[in-house]
């Protein structure tokens, strides 16, 4: 259009705006709009306030990446960044990519400006569990208090989530993970598609019922842990369609021509790569990681794909982790705003890098305290649904550290049956597996349902997984066996299972389990022993757990469709308590002669007159 931008320098610090809508910054009764663009003509900021008018308010650009502008204004109103893409005839208007507040119409996304009153924190004193005392629940917003109705779906809210705060109290978990809650183009997502990342998913409620539900999870002692999907966006994002995908003249793709995401590498589904070695990248990223923190007091962060986020096209194989770049930038960060953050990664060595940027290290040169270990599950789901030569699992490396090296701690894995992705065990042997699945004959009157066999499976699972090395995380409903299948699509919890007996005493026993966490300082650690058997052939694995202050739990672990016998060595003689059955025995020359129940535990803990 040839409309070119007044140069002049921002009114506030430059280094401290990178974006967003700010109410009373240069002048009370004022808003300053800014937004980072560089190479852009012409920028301007329209809205209900000027009647859409993209000549009204044309912004002043500062000469390098920043445009802003001061406009009187004090009421509610909706805006977009009206951007003149090039010289020649591509324009868009876009979102805030600082908005806190969204509304889609048949135009796209809108940034919303409230001017709500601030909300009025009630707990002000707050410190999370430590990381090795967390017990962990993921759930989805939309699916952990939703419902169906006869003509219609009623998605969770923050608000529903809050009123089940008690029940989680009760259960013993100390710390929830919200999938992503990041806005999102559908109603309906696990938030993997994110395009405002400052913005709460406006169908959950407003950015004071999720501060709500974090000062109610704080109030019974819950810990708020945020899924964050930074190795990714939706191609609605602002940055995105400002620096569309374009050709050089020779007809080649401009990769450099975006700065912040990556044209050369795309995923499935309309998602885009950010580029995690950008400085304009991670100026935004940062800025998102310390608004979660500073502005919804939330107490930890969980990394996304964080392979894909820390990847250098330039450098694929860089045996480390750059400070100053991807992941170790981002977590700095996190650490720098809240220095108690609760810093959790999803990470596998990506294919082509470095083998050596392993996720030992991960935890060694960043900030980051623990990362999920996918090695649990799969070779747990293996174990548990009897497939082709499950007995041949390495089912050591699941239970102990499972990661590439000697840990730090022992909440450094954070383990799991199953995730938001994964099929749930309990599913997988109702559905799936049931019908090969055999128990031996002596044992058979007890399993002639689907039901029965996958319970019991399931509880030998969670058994497995509260005694064995690293942090636990339940999926929500895994405590009293929903056995709904994985899917993206809504999937409510369905709470009316705890109105049986089978399902009420699943969560009685899961709730044993975590309090079983709380108490034994033992299976907080990284100590494991495993004592001598063959798995292959006895199905059984024998292992104590111990603290350096004298607590120690000794576990025979037994996978077979049978009961097994086994000698146990302990490592002092005396009276130990069999924490499942509360039975107290007697071990004389530091051996006991046991049998394990088929497809169970028996957990042996040390008596207090003992210790």
């Amino acid at each position: 259009m040839g409309l070119r931008a007044e140069v002049r320098s921002p009114p506030f610090d430059a280094s401290r705006f990178h974006g967003g809508a700010h109410i009373d910054l240069v002048e009370d009764g004022t808003v300053t709009f800014v937004l980072t663009a560089p190479f852009k003509p012409y920028v301007s900021v329209v809205g209900e306030f000027n009647g859409w008018d993209i000549h009204a308010h044309p912004m002043c650009f500062d000469g390098h990446r920043l445009w802003w502008l001061t406009v009187p204004l004090t009421q509610p109103t909706r805006y977009q960044f009206y951007v003149e893409i090039d010289d020649v005839v591509n324009r868009v208007r876009v979102g805030d990519p600082y908005a806190r507040q969204v509304q889609w119409d048949n135009n796209g996304p809108n940034a919303y400006l409230s001017f709500c009153e601030p909300y009025q924190w009630q707990v002000s004193d707050w410190q999370p569990p430590a990381v090795d005392e967390l017990v962990i629940y993921e759930l989805c917003v939309r699916d952990f208090g939703g419902r169906r109705e006869p003509n219609a779906d009623v998605y969770g809210t923050f608000a529903r989530v809050a009123e089940r705060l008690p029940y989680l109290c009760d259960l013993g978990i100390n710390a929830i993970e919200l999938l992503p809650l990041a806005q999102c183009p559908m109603n309906s997502a696990w938030g993997a598609n994110p395009v405002f990342f400052m913005a709460p998913e406006r169908t959950y409620g407003t950015p004071n019922d999720l501060k709500a539900l974090v000062d109610a999870a704080h109030e019974q002692g819950i810990a708020v842990i945020v899924d964050m999907v930074f190795s990714k966006g939706w191609q609605d994002h602002p940055y995105y369609l400002m620096y569309p995908p374009m050709l050089s003249p020779d007809g080649q793709l401009m990769a450099d021509w975006n700065p912040f995401f990556r044209h050369s590498w795309h995923t499935d589904w309309g998602l885009v790569r950010f580029d995690g070695c950008s400085d304009l990248t991670l100026t935004y990223l940062r800025d998102v990681v310390r608004f979660w923190f500073e502005e919804y007091r939330v107490d930890g962060l969980r990394f996304d794909h964080v392979s894909a986020l820390d990847f250098d096209p330039n450098n694929p194989r860089r045996p480390n982790f750059d400070p100053d770049r991807g992941i170790a930038a981002l977590a700095s960060e996190a650490r720098q705003a809240n220095p108690a953050a609760i810093l959790i990664a999803d990470y596998t060595v990506a294919p082509g890098t470095n083998p050596a940027k392993s996720a030992t290290r991960l935890m060694e040169e960043t900030e980051i305290d623990a990362a999920w270990c996918p090695v649990f599950p799969g070779m747990m789901a293996n174990i548990l649904t009897e497939s082709w030569q499950w007995e041949r699992e390495p089912v050591e490396q699941a239970v102990g550290p499972c990661l590439d090296a000697d840990l730090l701690s022992g909440s450094q894995p954070v383990k799991y049956l199953a995730n938001h992705r994964t099929t749930r065990p309990v599913h997988a042997i109702k559905f799936h597996s049931f019908y090969h699945i055999r128990p031996h004959p002596s044992v058979a009157v007890s399993y002639r349902t689907s039901d029965d066999l996958a319970l019991r499976k399931a509880r030998l699972g969670l058994l497995a997984l509260f005694v064995s090395v690293g942090t636990p995380m339940l999926l929500a409903g895994q405590e009293f066996a929903e056995d709904s299948a994985s899917t993206v699509y809504f999937n409510p919890i369905d709470w009316e299972m705890l109105e049986r007996e089978k399902n009420q005493a699943h969560l009685e026993f899961v709730r044993q389990l975590v309090a079983w966490r709380h108490e034994h300082a033992a299976l907080r650690t990284a100590n494991i022993e495993f004592y001598q058997t063959d798995f292959a052939t006895d199905k059984m694995l024998c292992f104590r757990r111990w603290h350096q202050d004298g607590d120690t739990v000794v576990v025979a672990l037994n996978f077979d469709h049978r009961p097994r016998q086994v000698v146990l060595d302990f490592p002092v003689p005396g009276r130990w308590r069999e924490a499942l059955s509360g039975d107290v025995v007697e071990v004389a020359d530091q051996k006991l002669a046991v049998t394990v129940p088929e497809w169970y535990s028996l957990v042996f803990v040390r008596q207090a007159s003992d210790t």
